[in-house]
């Protein structure tokens, strides 16, 4: 039974991993690269390199594998070949996705004169590329680049979080794309493909459905977490709590709805105790019963490299 599980998740992984890199290799071949877009990591560095003519000898695909390997020997040394191989497997076939298409020349330009539709580029290359950065982040691939060099910048920088380091490098790469190729409005394209990606891709990896966290403050508290276990069939939490101003003892209820059910649990508490004082909050991910089964990445640790005496 575990091999037979272990080989379905495998199977998945492949999956996944094929569909994404098609959607990656498209985003570039039809849309950003026609374009003009840059939306930067080592591909924007190398879509810069081509459009700009410094660099034409070699395929956009094959400079993000060469930009990216000092970044993923750096990343293994630190983190680990374990952290690092769905990363390599990633960057390689992604990035070969983009030359595999231009090489065969079956996906033209998705638009008609793309240099002149550059916003058009940016918004459906961006809807294209969130997609398939959301298929492959499911499954915990990455197409290296400024995901990478964040990590790594970590190591040094310990009070900046990896998503300021890598929107820093983003706007770097993004501004040496402009400058190289002479096309100023490329920065505000690339800034709304940005914006598209990335949220498409939140929608990808955490759904439309996001949970919603409530505290419910309630002097019926028992009626009211019996009505939500029963009717809602939700579990709730019961914490003790003490008023400052009061000094009373009080029971606090905390549960999880679905966004959907959030209008059913303030009908079901107004009309259990109009009084009732209640906190709403939006939750991240929520991984168990009822909500999402996958769980999520654990934070990345650099290997202590310091030498023992």
């Amino acid at each position: 039974m575990k091999q037979q599980s272990k080989f379905l998740s495998i199977l998945t992984d492949v999956a996944f991993l094929v569909f994404g890199c098609f959607l990656y290799g498209l985003a570039y071949t039809m849309f950003f690269l026609p374009g003009g877009i840059y939306v930067g990591g080592a591909s924007g560095i190398a879509s810069a390199l081509f459009n700009s003519g410094l660099v034409t000898f070699l395929p956009v695909g094959t400079m993000i594998i060469l930009i990216n390997v000092p970044l993923l020997l750096l990343f293994t040394w630190f983190y680990g070949i374990r952290a690092s191989i769905k990363s390599i497997v990633g960057v390689v076939l992604a990035s070969l996705s983009i030359d595999f298409f231009d090489f065969v020349g079956i996906f033209p330009p998705g638009v008609q004169n793309p240099q002149e539709n550059g916003l058009l580029c940016a918004i459906l290359g961006s809807v294209v590329l969130g997609a398939g950065l959301g298929i492959l982040f499911l499954r915990g691939f990455t197409t290296g680049g400024s995901d990478i060099l964040g990590l790594l910048l970590r190591i040094k920088f310990k009070k900046l979080s990896p998503s300021v380091l890598i929107f820093v490098s983003d706007i770097i790469i993004i501004l040496f794309a402009a400058i190289s190729t002479h096309n100023y409005m490329s920065i505000l394209y690339s800034a709304v493909a940005i914006f598209g990606f990335t949220s498409v891709l939140d929608i990808v990896t955490k759904g439309f459905e996001k949970a919603r966290f409530a505290f419910i403050f309630s002097d019926s508290y028992a009626e009211i977490a019996d009505e939500i276990s029963v009717t809602m069939r939700r579990g709730v939490t019961v914490l003790d709590g003490s008023g400052w101003y009061t000094k009373q003892e009080k029971k606090i209820l905390f549960c999880v709805v679905k966004r959907g059910e959030i209008f059913a649990l303030k009908q079901l508490v107004r009309s259990l105790d109009p009084g009732a004082f209640v906190i709403l909050g939006e939750v991240a991910q929520t991984i168990g019963l009822g909500f999402s089964e996958t769980g999520e990445t654990l934070p990345l640790v650099p290997k202590d490299r310091t030498k023992k005496k």
